[in-house]
């Protein structure tokens, strides 16, 4: 997707990246002595995604979740769209929420097992809610609150129990899941509320994994929680300030090129289904992450060695999974591909590769069986929609340093996260 091949070679978004990205290399050894992998993100993409979201769902809002991809010059272009807030699940996360420019009314705080000095944080910032998981979690953020003498914004995050078709670690909606408030649980939350002088209840929320081609789940999942916010009224709690559906958009990750049929989430057909529901609060939230970030990033590598095997050749890559780890961690699959013409992509030239990382592990492995034109020692080789869950999941297994980070916008380029040096790696070691 928004990938074009042509006689001078590959184009993102309408930029020419045969010729962009030989700058972008020299600009990182000249002014950072690095000649490694590093990410590239398109500021086109990044605001074709959020203005789609914007005029296809044009009654919702949108918390984008950071967790997806992190990067501050990221985020700040996000909150440039006016029905944008910040999801977060971290301390960390509110601090970068913060540096970019979040308003805190318009941040909210997931996550499983939040801790004291992360809920105490928060409190203070005057963030909008708290997505609360669990009756304990409940009763920790009462105590919170009123130690500090405020009342804290609270969502119920609640499992639907709602089934979709999508990977097994990334299903979050199934009661089996441990995610999320159960139904059996909800007298002991709502007495909980009650008896929480600090806590105000805001809203429900659901999320019911990730990777979602199919838009009837979410209609199940309102209607769910729709239920839940008319039981809530019978108990005597106010009308809800939101409902928020979650996020899990699928994105395509077979398609690379733009002219090509994409299977991904159809944001019309949701809005068309969601068009015929009620919803019982002021307002209508989705948490996007993966929508607007996968698309966005690539992972620009360049070929170390060629190895022949008997069946095919073993493209050794400076990149690994230190920088990518979603292949090696839940099998996951990316389009690889590199910089040559549209000529040389001629069937007759293409040639089977295993595409592999230099980490000490068997599991780095980008891809195996790829048909890509013949290639030498240095060539580019770019893995496509890395946006999400690259960077952000990135680590110094084998001392590595973490992979600078680029933002191009048309024909220039930004950098927006250094190269990471050794001495950094190993400051806080030296003790």
């Amino acid at each position: 997707m928004y990938f074009q091949r042509n006689e001078r070679g590959l184009s993102w978004a309408g930029t020419e990246l045969n010729s962009l990205l030989p700058q972008i290399r020299q600009h990182l050894i000249k002014h950072y002595d690095y000649q490694g992998p590093f990410y590239a993100y398109h500021g086109a993409v990044i605001e074709a995604r959020c203005k789609s979201l914007q005029e296809k769902l044009p009654n919702a809002f949108f918390y984008y979740s950071l967790k997806s991809l992190s990067n501050i010059h990221i985020i700040k272009k996000i909150l440039s769209f006016d029905r944008f807030g910040l999801d977060i699940v971290s301390l960390g996360e509110l601090e970068r929420a913060l540096l970019a420019g979040g308003k805190p009314e318009k941040i909210v705080f997931a996550g499983v097992a939040k801790t004291k000095t992360e809920i105490l944080s928060a409190i203070k910032a005057g963030i909008r809610s708290f997505h609360v998981e669990s009756v304990a979690e409940l009763r920790s953020l009462q105590e919170l609150a009123a130690s500090v003498g405020v009342k804290a914004g609270v969502a119920l995050r609640m499992n639907p129990d709602v089934e979709v078709d999508t990977h097994k670690y990334i299903t979050t909606g199934k009661e089996e899941n441990k995610f999320g408030i159960s139904r059996a649980e909800l007298p002991e939350i709502l007495h909980c509320l009650r008896e929480g002088k600090n806590l105000q209840l805001k809203g429900l929320q659901a999320h019911i994994g990730s990777q979602i081609l199919d838009p009837v789940p979410y209609a199940k999942s309102l209607a769910v929680l729709n239920e839940i916010a008319q039981a809530l009224r019978r108990e005597n709690f106010p009308h809800l300030e939101y409902i928020s559906l979650g996020g899990g958009f699928g994105v395509d990750y077979k398609s690379m090129y733009s002219e090509l049929p994409v299977n991904q989430f159809s944001l019309d057909e949701l809005h068309k289904i969601l068009s015929q529901c009620s919803f019982e609060s002021n307002e209508l939230h989705f948490e996007p992450g993966r929508y607007i970030s996968a698309m966005s990033g690539v992972l620009v590598s360049k070929v170390r060695h060629i190895k022949p095997k008997s069946n095919y050749d073993i493209a050794l890559i400076d990149a690994g999974m230190t920088e990518l780890l979603r292949p090696a961690l839940y099998g996951a699959v990316h389009p690889i591909t590199t910089l040559h013409a549209l000529s040389e992509y001629e069937l007759n030239r293409l040639q089977t590769y295993e595409i592999a990382g230099p980490i000490c592990e068997s599991s780095d492995v980008f891809a195996r069986g790829v048909q890509l034109p013949f290639l030498k020692e240095d060539d580019d080789v770019l893995i496509l929609h890395a946006g999400a869950y690259g960077s952000v999941m990135a680590s110094n297994y084998n001392t590595r340093p973490l992979a600078p980070e680029v933002l191009i916008q048309n024909d220039s380029f930004q950098v927006i996260r250094r190269p990471q040096t050794y001495k950094e790696i190993l400051a806080s070691e030296m003790i």
